[in-house]
């Protein structure tokens, strides 16, 4: 499941399990009680930890375009109003809070980190309550020392970091990771507030593909492929590719080599190169990312003049897709549009 994904819901799940079996409970009715009290003190604690990254945020000048807190989510719209729905992202479930920082502001990064170090922040403060009376207050205090602890220690799982992790890059001015995050903020931006940076895809493009670890390498694929397609400008994304050792790209994990390839062959197509990829290289591969998957097939039926039955997929999967407004979708309608419709 997705939600495993969050070390946030990972490690809380733990707590409400280990806070449960220290409970004792001594019948059913008592025993759901007690679930009741501790999923209400989870859901406030990941609720102050994701309203600490948006003060964070707001307070130096950053606008909020989305909060999600387990079933809630509050986001703009297309009318740039705040509205309150449901979530039905499972990969959000455990809290997420989106807020629009411009990555040519001269203080972008001490933007960033208000925004991460808020959360932490927040979920420090409220652990104060373990010293309060009362029961409630007590566990309140103790999932938010859980929350402050597993956020602000810095680690980094395959790409999968923690607050602490983005503070510490930041602070210490890593040049690639600072390049990655501003990247990933661009990509799942809403359409209103996207701002393709040219100045940014030419510094992704200056650095050398082959030193980027496998989880940065899928990111800045994606971020210069869209990026072209978005601005027209295909200097970038011919300097990056040109550079990539194909050859090196079975020494990483298959699930990020795929999705590497799948980016790889969708550039070169727009390049007007010589595919490097085939049909074989994709089949052994995961299908994680559907969308990348039927962009391959379009692109390699096409080059080889087949049937286009998977383009006519692709492409009518794409127009039949209307909830996705972040800006790499709206440029995936784009490359469409422009490469691909005709043939549909």
């Amino acid at each position: 499941m997705k939600i495993l994904k969050s070390p946030i819901m990972v490690f809380s799940f733990i707590c409400i399990i280990l806070i449960s079996i220290s409970i004792s409970p001594l019948n059913i009715a008592e025993a759901s009680e007690n679930i009741l009290w501790l999923a209400i003190c989870l859901f406030l604690t990941l609720l102050i930890h994701e309203l600490g990254h948006m003060i964070g945020g707001i307070l130096t000048g950053s606008s909020l375009l989305q909060l999600t807190v387990g079933p809630f989510v509050v986001q703009r719209n297309h009318s740039w109003r705040l509205r309150m729905g449901f979530n039905n992202q499972w990969s959000h479930i455990g809290g997420i809070t989106m807020l629009q920082i411009d990555s040519r502001n001269e203080k972008f990064s001490q933007k960033t980190i208000a925004t991460f170090l808020g959360g932490p922040l927040a979920s420090f403060i409220f652990s104060m309550f373990i010293f309060a009376d009362g029961e409630f207050l007590y566990y309140l205090g103790v999932f938010n020392l859980f929350i402050f602890v597993v956020t602000i220690v810095p680690y980094n799982f395959s790409g999968l970091f923690s607050d602490g992790f983005v503070i510490i890059k930041f602070l210490t001015k890593d040049t690639s990771f600072i390049t990655y995050h501003k990247m990933s903020k661009i990509l799942v931006a809403p359409e209103q507030a996207v701002q393709w940076d040219c100045s940014l895809l030419e510094e992704s493009a200056s650095i050398d593909p082959n030193t980027l670890s496998a989880s940065k390498l899928p990111l800045y694929m994606m971020f210069l492929f869209y990026g072209t397609v978005a601005v027209g400008d295909k200097r970038y994304l011919r300097k990056f590719i040109h550079r990539i050792k194909t050859n090196e790209l079975e020494k990483i994990n298959k699930v990020y080599r795929i999705n590497v390839m799948h980016f790889y062959l969708a550039s070169q197509f727009i390049l007007g190169e010589e595919l490097t990829f085939d049909e074989n290289d994709f089949k052994e591969g995961p299908t994680i990312d559907v969308v990348s998957k039927l962009r391959t097939m379009s692109i390699l039926e096409q080059v080889k003049g087949k049937q286009i039955n998977n383009t006519k997929t692709y492409v009518d999967y794409i127009k039949k897709n209307h909830t996705n407004r972040y800006a790499f979708w709206n440029a995936e309608k784009v490359f469409v549009k422009q490469y691909l419709s005709q043939h549909a």
